[in-house]
C-alpha cells in the first residue's frame, strides 16, 4: 500500500498538471512544502529507473530538498537538473516542454539529453 501511494502520487499528479498545462496562458501552482516534500521522496525512488536511458549523467536538485545523483555519466559528462520537485517530477517523466527546470552542465552534454528526450540521438 505505501509503495501504491507513492506511485499514485506522482501518477495523478502528472495527469492533473497534462491537463492543467493544456490550457493557454497556465502558470506552475504554488504547492504547498509537504507536497513539495512527497513528490521529492517519490522522485528520488524512481529516479534510477526514470533516467537510466538518459544520454548523459543526472544530478537533480530540488528546490529546498538537497540533490540527488539520478544517473551517473558514461558517454558524455553530466547535467544537473534544477527546479522545484514537481517541475523536476514533469521533466522526468517525459514533460521536458512544460518543466520549468533549469539544465546545467557542459553545451554538448545539454544538447545530447535534449536530443535523446526528443528521439533524435
Amino acid at each position: 500500500p505505501a509503495v501504491d501511494a507513492q506511485a499514485n502520487a506522482i501518477e495523478y499528479f502528472v495527469h492533473h498538471e497534462d491537463v492543467r498545462r493544456a490550457q493557454p496562458d497556465w502558470e506552475p501552482r504554488e504547492l504547498p512544502a509537504a507536497l513539495q516534500g512527497k513528490l521529492w521522496s517519490a522522485l528520488k525512488r524512481s529516479a534510477r529507473l526514470t533516467f537510466r536511458k538518459s544520454a548523459t549523467g543526472i544530478v537533480l536538485i530540488g528546490e529546498g530538498q538537497g540533490r540527488y545523483a539520478a544517473k551517473l555519466p558514461d558517454q558524455h559528462g553530466t547535467v544537473v537538473l534544477r527546479g522545484t520537485p514537481a517541475e523536476l517530477v514533469l521533466y522526468a517523466y517525459g514533460r521536458p516542454a512544460v518543466a520549468r527546470v533549469e539544465l546545467e552542465g557542459d553545451a554538448d552534454d545539454i544538447a545530447a539529453l535534449q536530443q535523446a528526450e526528443l528521439g533524435i540521438g
